[in-house]
């Protein structure tokens, strides 16, 4: 008869060399499966291009289980929001979302009349990622003490960095 010491040694072994092997799956799997994204930066060209609008906000998103940039854009002082294929850069939707218009009516302190009034962001966007030599993750209008700016996560091979775009001058400085 094994004694519980020995029957517990040989369930850790077996559970060890269960969990490897799964891991070792997964971690083939993921690199087989890891998308080539088209990036914030070319997302934002795509969905500013195709409602001929200014950028409010970019990030990655998932729509219908699918990877997607939802992209907010303000035109004539209404707020817009498209989804692009994150793998494609295909138009998956664009949208005039009631509330948050009827949100930025009441609530939103000119900032989608200033958005709106922007140059395009894509090309500072570009011109940014080509400077620090990185890739945008998340970027975000505002308005802060009356200057137009973009807040900008971007990541480069020494990490992420929280930078403030002049959306004017393309001017750029830290987040404080």
């Amino acid at each position: 008869m094994l004694s519980p010491l020995y029957r517990l040694a040989a369930a850790l072994v077996v559970t060890v060399a269960i969990g490897a092997s799964v891991a070792s799956q997964m971690v083939q799997k993921t690199d087989t499966e890891t998308p080539v994204l088209i990036g914030v930066t070319r997302a934002v060209e795509i969905a500013e291009a195709a409602l001929n609008a200014n950028l409010l906000r970019a990030d990655l998103n998932t729509r219908d289980d699918k990877l997607t940039y939802q992209i907010d854009l303000a035109k004539a002082g209404e707020y817009f929001r498209v989804w692009i294929d994150a793998k494609d850069g295909e138009l998956v939707k664009a949208d005039k979302p009631f509330s948050s218009n009827l949100w930025a009516d009441l609530f939103d302190g000119g900032r989608l009349k200033a958005a709106a009034t922007m140059p395009p962001a894509g090309p500072r966007l570009r011109a940014l990622e080509a400077e620090v030599r990185g890739k945008v993750q998340h970027v975000r209008f505002d308005l802060e003490d009356n200057r137009a700016q973009y807040e900008i996560d971007v990541t480069t091979g020494a990490g992420t960095a929280e930078l403030v775009l002049d959306a004017l001058s393309g001017e750029q400085s830290p987040r404080r």
